[in-house]
């Protein structure tokens, strides 16, 4: 056991996470771009308060301003970080030499053990590395298997694409999306622009109505369809009585999406955000 990781690897997922370093500079501009934001818009639509209030209202509003824009900014920077950091490795061709490695894992000041894939494959210069793979032993690495992996000199780790790491940067990019939606909302009503709210409003509209909704729907579909298909197989657990529930869900969900899809297919995003106004303006 010659390898030792500052934190324990995950079944099903190779990721690397990135932390997005800030200079104080930065987080007192931030404040400062957040007060002045609120104080433009408290100063029109609170006239008539007393000082107290206000100070609450400016302080509240602040809050709200800082924290969007800061994990906006934190979050943006570590999304391109990790995505680069995935595409600039070297990739090679490796062969999982031992499913089932035993590596150290440092947790709370105690050596603990876990076991992860152990591969091999000969780098640019022809050298042999092995090297355990980033994430949980599971079933599918067995001996002799190909993976697919990132690799440069100096890492502990070999870097495995899996397709399941798309998961988290789906939602990831739905955070990002939520968080730049309540960017779009701060800037327009502290700088009073009714174009940026409307552009919010129209952004938020897309993300949800043809992404994030749609995509929770697919989502499920596949993980229960994946459920009756391993049942079937004889490959899973699951009670008879599960499997019907779970094939119920699954045909409510088809009929669903394909309504779904229809829908907005025959609606562009203007429409539904125009759709979103008139509601609020009728209530």
């Amino acid at each position: 056991m010659d390898f030792y990781y500052q934190e324990k690897a995950v079944k099903g997922f190779s990721m690397q996470l990135e932390v997005m370093e800030l200079s104080w500079w930065f987080y007192l501009i931030t404040g400062l771009v957040s007060i002045g934001l609120a104080h433009n818009f408290l100063r029109q639509s609170q006239k008539e308060v007393t000082r107290l209030n206000y100070f609450f209202s400016l302080s509240y509003a602040s809050a709200v301003s800082y924290i969007v824009i800061l994990f906006t900014v934190i979050l943006t920077g570590a999304v391109v970080k990790q995505i680069g950091h995935e595409f600039s490795l070297p990739k090679y061709s490796a062969k999982v030499i031992d499913p089932s490695y035993r590596v150290g894992v440092r947790e709370k000041n105690l050596g603990v053990s876990e076991y992860r894939p152990l591969v091999g494959f000969a780098d640019r210069n022809n050298h042999i590395i092995n090297i355990p793979l980033n994430m949980a032993s599971e079933e599918r690495f067995s001996e002799g298997s190909d993976v697919k992996v990132g690799y440069k000199e100096g890492m502990n780790y070999a870097y495995a694409f899996n397709p399941n790491r798309y998961i988290i940067y789906f939602g990831e990019m739905v955070f990002l999306a939520v968080f730049y939606s309540g960017l779009l909302f701060i800037l327009g009503y502290g700088l009073r622009n009714q174009y940026l709210k409307d552009k919010a409003v129209l952004f938020t509209t897309i993300i949800f109505g043809y992404l994030v909704i749609p995509g929770m729907m697919l989502f499920m579909a596949l993980l229960m369809t994946k459920a009756l298909l391993g049942k079937l197989a004889g490959n899973s657990d699951l009670s008879w009585g599960g499997f019907f529930i779970c094939l119920f869900f699954v045909i409510i969900l088809v009929f669903s999406i394909y309504g779904y899809f229809i829908f907005i297919f025959k609606s562009t995003p203007a429409d539904l955000s125009g759709k979103v106004r008139q509601k609020k303006k009728a209530s």
